[in-house]
């Protein structure tokens, strides 16, 4: 099992790349209203799985960072089409 350290680290790249996506595909210098929701929603999923990583229980950690990772791969995609859609 990794590290808790390198799954915030893991969560905190991959909204940041998500963001970079967001900000890349912005046509003009002032961001959408749309991409200000994409990017709104990437800090709230990332707001969201840190508090899940911090709250790790004793019992079953193993299968709940499991279910962290697989819930931070969904949002990626989500946001990640979201931002592709722009």
């Amino acid at each position: 099992m990794a590290s808790l350290r390198h799954l915030k680290r893991d969560i905190n790249n991959t909204i940041g790349s998500v963001i970079d996506v967001v900000y890349s595909t912005s046509s003009s210098s002032k961001l959408s209203d749309q991409a200000e929701e994409i990017i709104d929603q990437a800090i709230v999923a990332f707001d969201e799985l840190i508090v899940r990583v911090n709250q790790v229980p004793k019992q079953n950690a193993k299968s709940y960072i499991k279910l962290v990772i697989k819930d931070l791969q969904a949002q990626e995609i989500a946001l990640l089409a979201k931002a592709n859609a722009l």
